[in-house]
């Protein structure tokens, strides 16, 4: 299975956050730690209307969840979200991860925390 998780990784097209839309939410339904010529990344596939997607997360993004974690969540037991805010000005994207049951926050609150340009 690992192996051909890895294939399908590797194979797959890219869907970078810039496909996404900024403040959209989409469940996590599934995760996984994939070999690339880049190095070990973090794919997560998105439910998103009409298909569903793979989103590459960046470098330092690969750690965010334990092997238990990937685990929980590819069984259905860790039901989390995804919103995506954009990118910082070093390039690196703003995403939140959540669970189902917290709310994510709205446009007004980022831009308070500071993470949103006015």
């Amino acid at each position: 299975m690992a192996a051909i998780m890895n294939d399908l990784c590797n194979m797959s097209e890219l869907v970078g956050f810039n496909s996404l839309v900024k403040g959209a939410t989409y469940r996590i339904l599934t995760a996984h730690r994939c070999m690339t010529p880049q190095g070990v990344r973090l794919f997560l596939k998105l439910r998103t209307h009409p298909h569903n997607v793979f989103v590459k997360l960046p470098h330092y993004c690969v750690n965010i969840f334990t092997v238990s974690d990937i685990d929980k969540i590819n069984q259905h037991q860790l039901l989390l979200n995804l919103s995506y805010w954009g990118k910082l000005p070093n390039g690196d994207p703003i995403f939140i991860i959540r669970h189902k049951g917290v709310r994510m926050p709205t446009s007004t609150q980022m831009r308070a925390i500071g993470l949103l340009g006015h």
